[in-house]
This record gives structure tokens, sequence and C-alpha cells, in this order.
């Protein structure tokens, strides 16, 4: 017998899939996709929901509140990522190295963008401000921070593109979001 892939949608709609990830059925109904699986003889397998096989989480007690380092679940499409969670503050930090050194540069190409959102503190942006804007000053300087003791970590002839990627998504005002930003970055590289 032939494993099948039995993933539901949304809509009711289903889809059916072989081992190689090509689509079999596509059914409107799932009830009726289930009727034709078993009279062909296949045993289909239901995947309710996605698992993280390569998910990891390191959990520390700094300065009195849980600093906690989860790995594997989010931001799959980039080299390295990490969720850290400091007491209510949470920041996603994802890392992307390009393949092949950049042609003509002499330098180490690397770029840390700290990213402060509004509705990490709760707040929608709305009226005359619709959009972030540019960086704030302590998000500069927080960037800052995180690129210069990163620069040394590299190979002195390394010339591949390094983009590190900050992203605030919720703040607690007792716990920096900055300090959690620089051990996630770490931890990524």
């Amino acid at each position: 017998y032939v494993p099948l892939i039995f993933i539901p949608q949304k809509c009711g709609a289903a889809l059916v899939f072989d081992k190689t990830r090509s689509v079999l059925y596509a059914f409107s109904s799932a009830m009726a996709k289930l009727r034709l699986l078993s009279s062909k003889g296949a045993k289909p397998m239901i995947i309710k929901h996605k698992e993280f096989p390569k998910f990891k989480s390191w959990t520390m007690d700094l300065c009195g509140r849980p600093l906690t380092i989860e790995v594997g679940k989010v931001a799959e499409l980039a080299n390295a990522s990490a969720m850290v969670k400091y007491g209510d503050t949470t920041v996603l930090v994802a890392v992307t190295v390009a393949p092949r050194p950049r042609d003509g540069v002499d330098f180490f190409p690397l770029s840390v963008d700290f990213e402060e959102k509004l509705y990490a503190v709760g707040r929608i942006p709305g009226s005359f401000m619709r959009r972030e804007g540019r960086p704030s000053l302590p998000a500069v300087l927080a960037s800052r921070l995180i690129d210069r003791p990163m620069r040394p970590l590299f190979p002195s002839d390394f010339r591949n593109d390094v983009c590190i990627t900050c992203t605030v998504m919720s703040v607690d005002y007792d716990c920096s979001p900055e300090v959690a930003a620089m051990i996630g970055a770490s931890a990524c590289v």
C-alpha cells in the first residue's frame, strides 16, 4: 500500500499527497475523499498540525526573570532563527547568509536591523501616521550595539552578505528588548 497524506483545508476541501509531495487528489468534501481512498485500499495519514522535529528550547534565570531561547519553530527559511523571551519581552531574531561572497568588496558586509514595531507596546498606527517610518535613535544604537561585538566572531576573509534582523514582538517595560536581541543574535550566529 502507498502511504498517503491527507491535509484538510479551512474551507472544507482536502488535498491528498503521496510520499513525493505531489498532489494526487483535491476534493471539495473531505468525506468523499476518505470514501475514495478506502475503496482503493489506501490508509490515509491525517495531519492535524505541523510538527517541528528540530525544535529546541533553553531556559535560564537572568536577573530574577526567566530567559527562554526557542530555536526551530519560526522563520524556517532563514539560516538561523531564535525566539527569545525575557520576562514578557519577546524578540524574533533571524540571521540570513548569502551562499556566495559578493564580488568586488574588501570588507565584511554585515547588516543588523533592530525593528521596533508599534504593536509590540500595544499601539496601532492610525490617522496621519499610518506607517512605522524610519528607525528611532535607540533602535539605531541597539543595532550598533549588536553589530560591534558580532564582527570579530566571523573570519577576517569572510565576504558573504550577512543580515541579522531583530524584530520586537512584545515589550515588558522591566525587561529590555535590546538585551534579548543581543542574546538571540549571538545564539543564532
